[in-house]
């Protein structure tokens, strides 16, 4: 029987082992992602795009025209993360009542789910701050493009007024 408890022991051991192996390398993907779509975003910033333009504005409007499929991409991920929640959320219910067997284990894996449950919160979080800082990029953008055409129109103007003044003038003398 010491043998029977041991070998179970080693076993759960093992399946714990394994699932915590599986929530780090979850909260490693999470990180992973996050980081990628910050940075990738941040790239798309007027800033750093000036240094790959002639000037802020062309940097500008290229940023606006990749943006919305960074908006597309990240909305996917946002889909899949609350499907992955929906799904753990079914799980864990289903789970909940199989395994009033076991109290020890069935502890062990609601910690476990809510792990999981943490860790796509986070995920989900992270997400939007980039969505919503991607919205706000693209705002400023399009206001930045404002007033840069606003002001080229306006020079425009004003140049064009300035070069028909002296010819107003000559032409009443």
């Amino acid at each position: 029987q010491t043998n029977n408890l041991q070998n179970e022991i080693l076993l759960l051991n093992k399946e714990f082992s394994k699932s915590f192996e599986s929530l780090n390398a979850n909260l490693n993907d999470v990180h992973s992602k996050l980081e990628s779509f910050s940075v990738t975003i941040r790239n798309f910033s007027g800033d750093s795009l000036k240094q790959s333009y002639d000037t802020e504005l062309e940097a500008r409007k290229k940023s606006n025209e990749e943006l919305p499929a960074w908006q597309d991409n990240i909305r996917e991920q946002v889909r899949k993360a609350n499907e992955q929640m929906t799904i753990n959320g079914i799980h864990t219910t289903t789970t909940n009542g199989n395994n009033n067997n076991n109290n020890e284990e069935s502890k062990q894996n609601e910690i476990i789910h809510e792990s999981e449950t943490q860790i796509a919160h986070i995920k989900l979080t992270g997400l939007q701050i980039l969505a919503d800082y991607t919205s706000l990029l693209l705002e400023y953008n399009d206001l930045y493009i404002l007033h840069n055409n606003n002001n080229n129109n306006n020079n425009i103007n004003d140049s064009s007024n300035k070069k028909k003044s002296p010819r107003r003038k000559a032409s009443n003398k």
